[in-house]
């Protein structure tokens, strides 16, 4: 799976989207995905998270839609990140932890949660098994 870093470094050095580098076909108004043509990748080689992007092939769109599979273990998104804008994440499947700026929220299936994403956040698996979310973001970032 690329690298969500190495696309974003190539995207801004061609002056171009992220989701210019997915090959579906860019539409205007309704998309529907099938879950056989979902596009994962992971924000780095050794991470312990999978995303697919759910809205980035719809033009002029206020948000990014990411459904995610956050894995048990080290390689996860335990390390600090802090980007502009805000999230709304879903918790589906599994259970984790969110620490944003040094207060830790717990959550589970259907449990959800939305937050300023400039203060450091970082999210921990902490049930057996994978943790699969739904992750909104402002601005549209991918």
């Amino acid at each position: 799976m690329p690298s969500l870093t190495a696309l974003q470094l190539v995207a801004a050095e061609l002056g171009v989207d992220v989701a210019d580098f997915f090959p579906e076909e860019r539409r205007r108004g309704t998309r529907l995905v099938r879950a056989s043509e979902r596009h994962e990748f992971r924000i780095a080689p050794s991470s312990g998270e999978e995303y697919a992007v759910l809205a980035g092939q719809v033009h002029d769109r206020a948000f990014s839609a990411l459904y995610a599979r956050h894995l048990p273990g080290p390689g996860g998104s335990e390390l600090p990140f802090r980007h502009l804008g805000e999230e709304f994440g879903l918790v589906l499947e599994g259970s984790l932890r969110l620490t944003i700026d040094g207060e830790i929220y717990d959550l589970g299936p259907g449990d959800w949660i939305h937050y300023s994403s400039h203060p450091s956040h970082s999210a921990h698996v902490t049930s057996d098994g994978p943790v699969e979310a739904l992750w909104l973001l402002t601005p549209a970032v991918i």
